[in-house]
């Protein structure tokens, strides 16, 4: 079989098997709710009997728009169970076992007391026998899920065994030409003539083997002969063919190149390591190292001492390394190795620069000193930014001074008088920075080099320092970045590839999530059984419903960042069998210019995606309620359970659907595939909504309470989330609070402006859409979730 189809098929495999695990956990989940409800109801059938027969008149599942009620199903329901029952005690009073005796019994004959028990009984009947048919699914689930697991490993062991195969062949084949271009060696004419006729299996595969042959031979002659072979087979290739041996020496150099990649990244985290291990040398001896060592390569631990240098030395240790200076080199051909370089870039990074611009800062080349001191004197001024210190390493510059402008005494009188910040600083901080950034872009080149931010003071304080500081805000100070230090390094065709590979895979999942809330109507699955497949067009409009929603949410992102012309990447899916999907990562590309613009562009999908999953949700729910009993039958079969689940579902319910509200919640009842979408597109945009991270909610909360107080409530609802999630056995919080954990958790990029605050109408939009998510995600009172 070929490697690629085996490939292919582990694959498939692996998701099979995922599927079906998913699957098995839901069934069982339900059949146990159904055994429990059914051990309860057998306690006292009599009772219930009695209870239902008389409540049976005024029961109802659906309310009429215009609030008359009418039974729109219960009658052909009870009929249905009843006959069900009947059958079931008849079939089983007939069978050897004699099992059915006391199902016979259980149904008192008619007339008299007919009404008391039936109603017990048959419900009793119908739920072990729904039960049953569940636990026997699971079991049948989890032996597929078995064969497939081991079909799996039986793939891997196959595809593992044949690559090996095929290498040991390979290396076979090569190794017998190698050995009769050894026999040939010295004879040029006769070792052309073999060139040529084994043209085909010359290449740069040949030519490593034949190197680690001679790596792996002890004879010191043999390998010099070897060594000679592989240049004489190299002319020999030359002369048969230019363009072969061409071709030839690019694989050797790539091949090359790649192992030299490998020993450069290995050399890297070893250079890292000895930089902050070593501790005891001093400045003199560093650089009388640094100095005697130009141009060799050293031992690190011998050369350098992080800790032990003063700041003001930085510099001088990379001119001597050979790292760049005022005048901008970067070559190391005549300082220490460049793999040093790198691992020095990110080490010699300040303290002050903030944990959120570190990994952009690394990667970005050095700024120019004439740069950082035009800054200083031609963009910074008395009527800005009036500079009265300043810090700057090979990667950064940081200005600390004093803010000017029309609004400064204004500002600072306000603060003397109420004692206490003036809120007329926000609109002063952001008047500073446009004039400051406008005088940036005014200069010509600059702009297109360096980029500013406006930021708290980033300086690690000592505890005696933060006592003194109390609740003062922190001193307003600008940093000078590249400007290459952006995000959005990763490569569009990687970006765009992500993101249909994640679609395919979140379509697949909705679509399985639309056949899930058919699977208890036992006639959809016969019908499939029966090789009706069209039968599963009937999940499409969940599907589509489902996907549609999600795609309204990015176009509220993207039209907003238009707006604000803040560039974002392709969307990463994220599919989930339980919901169809849980959304999508939205990554940005560049800095938001303030914190406004990055409210408003985090804010708009949530808002827009809530306001149209409500409404799809509330005409489900009517069309439902008007829905005549043959619709109804058409209808997804799902627990009353999944509207408990949320408490502003409930609550909606309980206005549109009164009825469903007072069910069981292991009781299925027919909805609109309408109102199925509503509820999910409320629950997914409830759930990125949580201010935790990078999520939707977490930018907001970070833009709207500034990066301290947004990354302390992330933490906060991260604990609570956790604590749900276990106490609660609330399995959908559980798995999302893992996908934020590994990939959501941490902050996202800075704004420009950090300083300047949302206002008073966001932050009250804030708390709205933070008070949506909680009473969408926590359960309606008093009853048991099943989501």
């Amino acid at each position: 079989m070929d490697l690629r189809h085996r490939r292919c098929g582990l694959v498939a495999a692996a998701g099979a098997m995922a599927l079906l695990a998913n699957k098995v956990a839901d069934v069982q989940g339900f059949a146990f709710s159904l055994q429990q409800k059914t051990a309860a109801s057998t306690a006292s059938a009599t009772a219930v009997g009695r209870s239902r027969a008389a409540a049976a008149p005024s029961r109802e599942v659906c309310a009429r728009s215009d609030g008359s009620t009418r039974p729109v199903a219960a009658t052909s329901w009870s009929s249905r169970r009843t006959r069900t029952a009947l059958r079931m005690a008849s079939e089983e009073s007939s069978s050897p076992s004699g099992g059915g005796a006391t199902a016979a019994e259980a149904i008192p004959p008619e007339g008299g007391g007919a009404g008391e028990g039936i109603g017990g009984a048959k419900e009793v009947l119908a739920e072990t026998a729904q039960s049953e048919k569940l636990r026997l699914t699971a079991e049948k689930l989890k032996l597929q899920a078995e064969k497939l697991r081991l079909e799996v490993e039986k793939e891997q062991l196959i595809l593992q065994a044949e690559k090996l195969q095929d290498k040991e062949a390979l290396e076979g084949k090569q190794d017998a030409l190698i050995g009769k271009l050894r026999e040939l060696n010295g004879r040029d004419e006769e070792l052309t003539a073999l060139v040529k006729k084994e043209i085909k299996k010359v290449n740069a595969d040949l030519f490593m083997r034949l190197a680690d042959v001679a790596e792996t031979t002890l004879d010191v002659e043999e390998r010099n002969s070897l060594v000679s072979l592989s240049e004489d087979v190299m002319r020999a290739v030359d002369r048969v063919d230019k363009a072969k041996a061409l071709k030839v020496s690019k694989g050797i150099k790539e091949i090359l190149d790649r192992a030299e990649e490998i020993e450069k990244a290995t050399r890297a985290r070893a250079a890292a390591q000895a930089l902050v291990q070593a501790q005891n040398a001093s400045y003199g001896t560093i650089s009388d190292n640094l100095s005697a060592n130009k141009g060799k390569e050293g031992s690190v631990e011998d050369m350098l001492d992080l800790q032990a240098l003063p700041s003001s030395k930085m510099q001088d240790l990379r001119n001597l390394a050979g790292m760049g200076g005022a005048g901008g080199k970067n070559s190391t051909a005549e300082g220490l190795p460049t793999v040093l370089s790198d691992a020095m870039n990110v080490m010699f990074l300040p303290l002050w620069v903030p944990t959120s611009l570190l990994k952009f800062v690394g990667s970005a080349p050095a700024l120019l000193e004439a740069d950082i001191e035009t800054v200083k004197s031609d963009v910074l001024g008395m009527k800005t930014f009036y500079v009265t210190g300043m810090e700057k390493s090979p990667f950064a510059a940081l200005y600390r001074g004093n803010m000017r402008g029309k609004s400064s005494e204004e500002c600072s009188e306000g603060v003397k008088k109420d004692g206490a910040p003036n809120r007329r600083w926000a609109s002063f901080h952001q008047e500073v920075f446009e004039a400051v950034t406008a005088k940036l872009e005014s200069i010509p080149g600059l702009s297109d080099r360096v980029q500013l931010f406006l930021m708290g003071d980033p300086t690690p304080l000592t505890p005696e320092q933060a006592v003194q500081m109390g609740d003062k805000p922190v001193d307003p100070v600008l940093m000078l970045i590249s400007k290459e230090a952006k995000p959005g390094q990763t490569s569009k065709v990687i970006s765009i590839s992500g993101t249909a590979i994640t679609f395919m895979g979140t379509a697949f999942t909705a679509f399985a999530y639309g056949i899930g809330n058919f699977a208890l109507r036992p006639e959809f699955y016969e019908k499939i059984n029966e090789g009706d497949v069209a039968v599963a067009g009937m999940a499409l409009p969940i599907m589509m419903g489902v996907l549609t929603l999600q795609f309204i949410h990015e176009i509220g992102h993207r039209v907003m960042a238009g707006n604000k012309d803040i560039e974002m990447g392709p969307p990463i899916f994220i599919p989930s069998l339980q919901t169809g999907l849980f959304g999508a990562i939205t990554p940005l590309l560049s800095f938001p210019k303030n914190r406004k613009d990055y409210f408003d562009v985090a804010s708009a999908g949530p808002l827009l995606g809530t306001f149209v999953s409500l409404a799809v949700f509330v005409v489900g729910i009517m069309m439902t309620g008007s829905a005549t009993p043959e619709a109804l039958e058409m209808f997804p079969l799902v627990p009353a359970g999944l509207f408990h689940s949320s408490l502003l579902v409930g609550i909606m319910t309980s206005i549109g659907l009164p009825n469903v509200m007072g069910l069981a919640v292991a009781s299925t009842v027919p909805i609109h595939p309408l109102a199925i979408v509503g509820v999910t597109g409320i629950i997914v945009n409830a759930l990125n909504l949580m201010p935790i991270g990078s999520l939707d909610g977490g930018r907001i909360a970070m833009s709207a309470f500034g990066r301290k107080a947004g990354g302390v409530l992330g933490t906060v609802t991260l604990l609570l989330q956790a604590i749900s999630s276990v106490f609660n056995n609330y399995s959908l919080q559980l798995f999302w609070g893992l996908l934020v954990i590994l990939f959501q958790r941490g902050q996202d990029l800075p704004a420009k402006d950090e300083l300047t605050e949302v206002g008073e109408g966001r932050i009250v939009t804030t708390g709205l859409l933070l008070f949506f998510s909680l009473i969408t995600l926590i359960p309606f009172p008093e009853v048991t979730q099943v989501l």
